[in-house]
């Protein structure tokens, strides 16, 4: 399974993406539009299963899947 995860940071959120490519995103509502067009396109280019996940302080929650 690949994994699109969202991270709170000091001044906005990070995106992760399955290929180790990081961006930095302004707000949480934004951030989370990213992850799951991300995942999305992952999903479609590699036909895996591909969840966008936000972190928190118990780990993280998913929010979208596909796959």
């Amino acid at each position: 399974m690949q994994r699109v995860v969202i991270h709170p940071i000091e001044d906005g959120w990070l995106l992760r993406r399955p290929d180790g490519h990081r961006e930095w995103i302004d707000t949480r509502a934004w951030a989370e539009r990213a992850a799951e067009s991300v995942a999305h396109e992952f999903h479609a280019r590699s036909g895996r299963t591909t969840c966008a996940l936000v972190a928190n302080d118990d780990g993280y929650v998913e929010f979208a899947r596909f796959g």
